[in-house]
């Protein structure tokens, strides 16, 4: 329903100016041609590239315009094209993989770390009393009862990485002890203006009423897109909507990927095209003379019963189909040249870059790979990811922890003392652990980190939380391992013999070492 009132309000502008255009035309010709031209170009500024119909349709100039004007001009037909590209292009359905799993993984896990009131002792038993409530909930949260907290983060994320943006509803329902809050995610062709009113005071750009004095958002406006009917308002306290601002004032968001489109486009095309190519090269390919034509056309044109078409291929008995006075001149077709594999990876090197990560991960190609420049890769990788994890986790994640444990105290569920007078010592004490990335070398990492234990500079938690693991769970496990050794009559000596690393000492003779 969205789509469809641009395109009504649109079709509306564009016939009151034509017929004033008209009108102008009457008196003076030349001036209804220059508002033609002037009203054109400005209706292609005002769109992405990626939107354009075609490669002369498209704005490419100095003059810009309002951020919510161009996303809300081209949304719809950019979240369109990223949706086909994930559908039918290899590499966009990889990208889109990709990122999530470097981002989310298997979920950003809560680690809660409330203290007593002189600030500095750790209030274990009401942690662990808020870790074990929050982990029942993440498994029923979804109001359609089919998806865990992390499938909802990773479901959340993809669609920020497809269409922009994500957005769900958080309805209350104070009958479910675990659960007081349910989370119901819908895609953001739900957002409508066909219809819809802002309040005194405020005003509605796509869906979302804001306010028009400070921009702060009031409510959202929702519609079944395949269902007419008059729109929903929908209080902010009641919805979560998450994208990366790349403008002041920005109410929506914006696939990442909207920028490789048109690389994508030219990619599939000459994929396409070279497959074909080389398709017809190991096929036969001639032309026949013949002296008479309508004959030969006979002969060759026979109907194919299944398909219903002429058949005009040339199989390899070629000699058997020959008549008198026929000639047949095959053709040499070339195969696809030497640059068909560096083009195509220079565009998916392009493809990543947009999406903020590395070409091995998109092309799926780890040619040529040493340790030092892996090493850098995933340090790189990871410095890109952290931003977007944090803003994923504070726009999502601790929005939904909020209002669950508002929820949680609200209907006495969980028993937290003087939580309303310190509602902010409890939700400033969540911490949310990012999915870690495996190091190049264990070893030597390793090797690093413990000296960096040892000297001080890092704390263990710190080391722990970097590689996405929990310090409590970790030692807690360990505990219950070293135990279990114990139980069994099995010797570990774990961080009591130093770990050594030179080649003598890991077996390697002199002739190894010489070699190495």
């Amino acid at each position: 329903m969205a789509r469809l009132a641009s395109m009504f309000g649109r079709a509306l502008v564009n016939r009151l100016g034509n017929s004033l255009d008209h009108a102008i035309g009457v008196f003076s010709p030349g001036r209804e041609a220059m508002r033609q031209q002037a009203r054109a170009q400005a209706a292609a500024f005002r769109q992405y590239a990626a939107a354009k119909n075609n490669l002369q349709t498209g704005a490419w100039g100095s003059h810009d315009q309002n951020v919510n004007k161009i996303i809300g001009d081209s949304s719809a037909r950019l979240r369109a094209r990223v949706r086909q590209l994930v559908r039918d292009f290899p590499f966009f359905a990889r990208v889109v993989e990709a990122a999530v799993n470097i981002s989310i993984s298997t979920g950003i896990q809560l680690q809660y770390l409330m203290t007593k009131a002189d600030g500095k002792t750790i209030h274990d038993r009401l942690n662990r009393q808020v870790e074990e409530a929050w982990a029942e909930f993440c498994e029923c949260l979804d109001a359609g009862g089919r998806l865990d907290m992390v499938e909802l983060q990773r479901l959340a994320r993809r669609q920020e990485i497809e269409v922009g943006e994500s957005f769900c509803l958080t309805p209350y329902d104070p009958s479910d002890p675990v659960a007081p809050i349910k989370v119901q995610l819908y895609e953001p062709d739900w957002f409508s203006i066909f219809g819809a009113q802002a309040q005194a005071g405020n005003e509605l750009i796509q869906g979302v009423e804001i306010d028009k004095k400070s921009g702060r958002v009031i409510a959202f406006h929702l519609e079944d897109p395949d269902h007419w009917g008059q729109p929903q308002r929908v209080e902010k306290d009641f919805a979560i909507h998450t994208f990366q601002t790349l403008r002041p004032g920005q109410v929506r968001g914006v696939s990442p990927l909207v920028s490789a489109i048109l690389s994508a486009h030219d990619i599939g095309e000459f994929i396409g095209a070279e497959v074909d190519g080389a398709k017809k090269a190991a096929a036969y390919l001639a032309t026949a003379k013949s002296p008479n034509p309508a004959q030969f056309a006979m002969q060759r044109g026979k109907l194919d019963q299944q398909s219903g078409v002429r058949v005009r291929e040339i199989g390899n008995g070629i000699i058997e189909v020959l008549h008198s006075n026929e000639d047949f001149k095959l053709i040499d077709h070339n195969r696809p040249g030497a640059q068909f594999e560096p083009t195509v990876n220079f565009i998916t090197r392009m493809i990543a870059v947009t999406a903020g990560l590395t070409y091995e991960m998109v092309s799926g190609d780890y040619r040529g790979i040493n340790f030092s420049n892996l090493k850098g890769i995933r340090g790189d990788l990871l410095h890109m990811t952290r931003p977007g994890q944090r803003r994923f986790a504070r726009q999502f994640c601790q929005v939904i922890f909020t209002r669950w444990l508002d929820a949680m105290n609200a209907i006495g569920a969980l028993s937290l003392p003087n939580y309303w007078s310190q509602r902010g010592r409890y939700l400033r004490a969540a911490r949310w652990l990012y999915p870690g990335i495996e190091g190049v070398d264990i070893l030597r990492e390793a090797r690093g980190a413990l000296s960096l234990l040892a000297g001080g500079l890092e704390a263990p938690q710190e080391y722990l939380a970097r590689r996405g693991l929990d310090p409590r769970d970790t030692l807690r496990a360990i505990a219950e391992f070293r135990r279990l050794a114990k139980e069994e009559g099995v010797d570990i000596d774990w961080g009591v013999k130093p770990v050594k690393t030179n080649p003598a000492a890991l077996g390697a003779g002199e002739d190894a070492n010489a070699q190495a």
